[in-house]
């Protein structure tokens, strides 16, 4: 048993691959889905396929988030601890689909609970309605049972480990009862407004949560180092990309343009951590207020943060269109092919090319999210040309 203990430890030594393995759990979850259930296709099939994905994604890590706080506060237990338990638990989420495919002969997709069945979900734990299913209520329970019996071992109090297993309860009705905060927008929730508002801001919210529950300086110290004013000149590209669109298409859908503003801000963001990263000897002589150098972030910290802003990135970027997301993996690559050796491009003049490059990418990310109609590209290059030589 301490020989388990001490392999997960080194396991799940970092909250990078804490957070990996999280995910890594739930995409085997979902293609577990895709394999035994069918869910109606709304949009077109790629852009239906990545939103499952990531409603499941943010889901189940904004679940994890809100557990493992909540245990480690009620407990008294060491976050970091709480979070091994809990990816050790996870694999749990892979039970359901399996369960009911396989035992029960299911292949309809599952659904959000309903409001005018919130009460009965309450007293029976999904198995008295239709929103939910025989393995569905096998993984709650489970779940809470797991919970239960771990705060109650490492408190040794009956209440706290009871009120562990309520919360989590009650939190995963209300969680997955959407229209307790949207009313009855039904087929809308694999749409864009409804992923972001429901599951991508609330994830910001619970993972700097975490990170300031675990280590309020470091939280503060990535925070004091965004350097949103640079970032203003990728967002003002993006900008002029809707408004070159707007000109040459009349078109302007703005909501996607918003998401895609804050898709270039962490793209930014990655690169200056990459940067910072491969610039530490020089930090510590010409920057020493930036974190790494002042000691107070070690790399592996810092890489963590540029993890979670890639994965928040490009989730949006996905959320809004596949060519989008394309070119929000070419801006990350940009990132490294300035920063990274050996090619290390910021030490000579091509260094500017490939800042002009993201620039130009900036743009072509606000072309491509502003309108659904198809458009010419050939008109808005020179406009992408002009911006790139600026």
């Amino acid at each position: 048993m301490r020989k388990l203990k001490e392999n997960l430890k080194r396991c799940f030594s970092s909250y990078t691959r804490i957070f990996l393995c999280v995910i890594g759990i739930v995409s085997v979850r979902v293609f577990i889905e895709w394999a035994f259930f069918v869910f109606p296709l709304q949009i077109n099939g790629f852009q239906d396929y990545v939103r499952f994905y990531l409603e499941n994604v943010y889901y189940f890590l904004i679940l994890f988030l809100v557990m493992s706080l909540f245990v480690a506060w009620i407990a008294r237990v060491d976050l970091k601890a709480v979070m091994r338990f809990g990816v050790t638990l996870y694999p749990i989420i892979w039970l359901p689909p399996l369960i009911d495919h396989l035992f029960l002969g299911r292949t309809e997709g599952y659904y959000y609970a309903r409001v005018e069945n919130f009460f009965d979900n309450l007293t029976s734990l999904y198995f008295a309605t239709s929103d939910g299913s025989f393995g569905l209520s096998f993984e709650v329970i489970l779940g809470i049972f797991a919970l239960i019996v771990f705060v109650l071992w490492k408190t040794r109090n009956i209440f706290k480990a009871l009120t562990t297993g309520l919360f989590l309860h009650l939190f995963l009705l209300i969680f997955t009862t959407p229209d307790l905060f949207f009313g009855r927008a039904g087929a809308d929730y694999y749409f864009d407004t409804f992923l972001p508002a429901y599951y991508f801001f609330p994830s910001i919210f619970f993972l700097t949560a975490t990170v300031f529950v675990r280590n309020r300086n470091k939280c503060l110290a990535v925070l004091q180092n965004l350097r949103p004013a640079r970032a203003g000149i990728f967002i003002a590209a993006v900008v002029f990309g809707v408004i070159a669109r707007y000109i040459i298409n009349r078109v302007a859908y703005l909501y996607n343009p918003f998401l895609c503003g804050v898709a270039v801000f962490f793209l930014w963001q990655v690169a200056v951590i990459v940067n910072d990263i491969y610039d530490i000897a020089i930090d510590k002589v010409t920057n020493t207020d930036r974190p790494l150098a002042r000691g107070v972030l070690s790399v592996e910290d810092y890489s963590f943060a540029a993890v979670v802003f890639s994965f928040w990135a490009l989730s949006l970027a996905a959320v809004i269109s596949g060519p989008v997301l394309l070119l929000a993996v070419l801006f990350i690559g940009l990132a490294y092919v300035y920063s990274v050796p050996p090619l290390r491009l910021r030490k000579n003049f091509s260094g500017n090319v490939v800042i002009a490059l993201a620039v130009l990418i900036s743009f072509f990310m606000g072309v491509s999210s502003s309108g659904f109609r198809p458009v010419n590209v050939f008109y808005l290059f020179p406009v992408g040309m002009m911006m790139f030589i600026f």
